[in-house]
């Protein structure tokens, strides 16, 4: 009789250890920077936060930087600070964190997750619609718009529209940007350009990635009729925190452009003087044709048809210059956070001529964003140029572009 009893409690015993260790090893593991260990279910990652569910405490907030390593079998959705998504499960290997994904895995720091969410597709517990966070869109941008007006002793107009456009996927990052800006002062254009350009970038390991760009651009205020540039190159992303970042590159690019001869202003007094000029040359050879029928002749007709082309054409005879060259291209992008939510950004390219030594093109924008609201943001930005072709076309190296415009994210 003792056996038995001693039999069925070591039975008991047993199985109830083994349910311990089956639910232990379903559950979700944190490892703290500590030392310590907590097991229960990863709910999200957002803000620096993990959403943690334990048996014992219930739901729990831990900072992300105290965390070493995640053991979860669960099928989640992490968004990089890159922009970049994993979609598996976390799988640690050597003591190094990492994402299981269609079969291959990818090393992750925890500290660079800026979002993580439970997948929607797999067979893991769903959370309840009101606590579920949203998974991270795909494509995401930015539109932004500014206007200044001033009418008295002096009638001036400016406008700037950008848009930016973001694909973040699993690997790789598209960016497309757009931007346009318009200035006249009485009556008179000073200001009109336009500017698009799109960049590919793709991450075979964690900061490293290879992108490819290509831009055009058109600047009447600058003489410049067209600008095509496309290239290829690498970079690293030096820094990746939630207060700053900071990432270079270096690649070859090849540049096309056109520049005018005359800026907006210059070009339509221009047109006006050569086509009241070929007026004044028509009346002539009419008056010597109706004084004298002599003068009706094959010469006289091709020199009246000439300047009839002048007068409803009169810059068909304006030359542009026209360059094209390889560039060596290096470029830095540096983001700081400041005050509790406002963030100040400086992104510089340098464009070395790789045929001329001498001849480059310096391009840096520094920026000040602040939000105003969930979407809308207040950003105040200095774009500065120097182009040493440019005094080649009659027009200052520098310019200068200093913005205050009202965006809108989405």
């Amino acid at each position: 009789m003792y056996r038995s009893i001693t039999r069925v409690y070591c039975c008991l015993v047993f199985g109830l250890f083994l349910s311990t260790q089956l639910t232990d090893a379903a559950a979700d593991t944190i490892y703290l920077g500590n030392g310590d260990r907590i097991t229960g279910k990863v709910i999200s990652i957002a803000d620096g936060v993990v959403v943690f569910q334990t048996e014992y405490a219930g739901e729990v907030n831990i900072a992300l930087h105290a965390v070493d390593l995640i053991d979860s079998a669960q099928a989640v959705v992490v968004q990089r600070d890159n922009g970049t998504l994993l979609e598996g499960a976390f799988e640690i290997r050597d003591g190094e964190q990492g994402i299981q994904q269609n079969g291959s895995w990818y090393p992750i720091v925890i500290t660079d997750i800026t979002l993580l969410v439970p997948d929607a597709a797999s067979d893991t517990e769903v959370l309840e619609p009101e606590a579920k966070p949203e998974i991270p869109q795909r494509w995401s941008g930015t539109v932004e718009s500014g206007l200044t007006m001033r009418s008295g002793n002096t009638d001036t107009t400016d406008y700037t529209f950008s848009s930016m456009l973001k694909r973040a996927g699993t690997r790789d990052i598209l960016t497309l940007n757009f931007g346009a800006a318009y200035g006249e002062a009485q009556d008179v254009i000073n200001t009109r350009r336009y500017r698009g350009s799109a960049k590919w970038q793709f991450y075979p390991r964690e900061r490293l990635f290879w992108y490819g760009t290509a831009s055009g651009e058109r600047d009447d205020g600058r003489k410049l009729d067209y600008r095509a540039v496309v290239g290829l190159g690498i970079g690293y992303d030096i820094i990746k925190s939630e207060q700053r970042s900071l990432s270079a590159d270096i690649g070859l690019d090849y540049t096309w452009e056109q520049w005018a001869a005359f800026t907006p202003a210059e070009r339509d007094a221009a047109r006006v003087s050569l086509r009241n000029a070929a007026r004044n040359d028509l009346l002539g050879v009419a008056q010597g044709i109706s004084s004298d029928t002599l003068n009706f002749n094959l010469e006289n007709i091709r020199f009246a048809y000439s300047r009839y082309r002048d007068f409803r054409n009169p810059l068909r005879h304006i030359t542009t210059r026209k360059e094209d060259y390889s560039n060596i291209r290096i470029g830095a992008d540096y983001s700081q956070a400041l005050l509790r939510s406002s963030t100040l950004t400086d992104a510089i390219v340098l464009y070395g001529n790789l045929e001329d030594f001498g001849e480059y093109r310096v391009v840096n924008e520094l920026a000040f964003n602040t939000p105003l609201s969930e979407s809308l943001s207040l950003k105040v930005s200095l774009k500065s140029e120097y182009d040493s072709l440019a005094s080649d076309s009659g027009v200052e190296s520098w310019d200068h572009l200093l913005m205050t415009t009202l965006g809108f994210r989405f």
